[in-house]
């Protein structure tokens, strides 16, 4: 009895652990949502782990110094995101930031639209030794999408395990379309920025 008893609350003590981190996951990614709902950077900046930080910065430093080769080889969410910080974004202004004020100029500025994430919510959240995985169910349709959450002295979001999968299923969008991938890019960036492209976005920034 007294061994039953110690792994009946062992159990109740695990699945009450498992709900609270949970409901912290989710209230987390409802607050990013929210953030960029509301075109409010530095709060979104502020509920990003690491991981997605460094990843922007280091396209923050493809943008200044990566040659065509390079960004050819880029992903192609990734190599719209650098396009497009050429095509916005002074040297200057690239020498001055970091990924954490890239992300919030992002979001400031529209470049992630303050609709985009209106029907995503998490579906199965499921706890590792490392991080919290969670798939993304956008409308109520199930994705192979997840996003990562690291408890950092408060939860933070990882983004960039989801970037694969966007790349691949854009890619196939633009096949279908019969475009290239330089052709959607230059099109998508021009369209949002309003500025003409010369032949030079794709050389380091002088």
């Amino acid at each position: 009895m007294k061994y039953f008893l110690i792994i009946t609350f062992t159990v109740i003590s695990i699945s009450a652990f498992g709900q609270s981190e949970s409901g912290d996951v989710s209230q987390c990614f409802e607050q990013f949502k929210k953030a960029v709902a509301e075109g409010n950077g530095k709060e979104a900046s502020e509920i990003v782990a690491p991981e997605t930080i460094e990843h922007y910065q280091s396209l923050l430093n493809l943008a200044l110094e990566g040659d065509s080769i390079e960004v050819a080889s880029l992903r192609l969410i990734d190599k719209l995101v650098v396009i497009s910080m050429r095509n916005q974004l002074s040297k200057e202004d690239i020498l001055q930031m970091d990924g954490k004020n890239f992300i919030a100029y992002a979001v400031d500025h529209g470049m992630l639209s303050k609709n985009s994430l209106i029907n995503f919510q998490l579906g199965e959240i499921r706890v590792t030794d490392e991080f919290t995985i969670a798939q993304i169910i956008v409308g109520e349709m199930e994705t192979p999408l997840k996003i990562h959450f690291y408890d950092q002295g408060g939860w933070r979001l990882d983004i960039t395990p989801v970037l694969p999968e966007m790349s691949t299923s854009l890619k196939k969008t633009i096949d279908i379309a019969g475009m290239s991938e330089e052709e959607f890019i230059l099109m998508t960036v021009q369209s949002f920025s309003g500025r003409s492209i010369g032949e030079n976005i794709w050389f380091p920034m002088k």
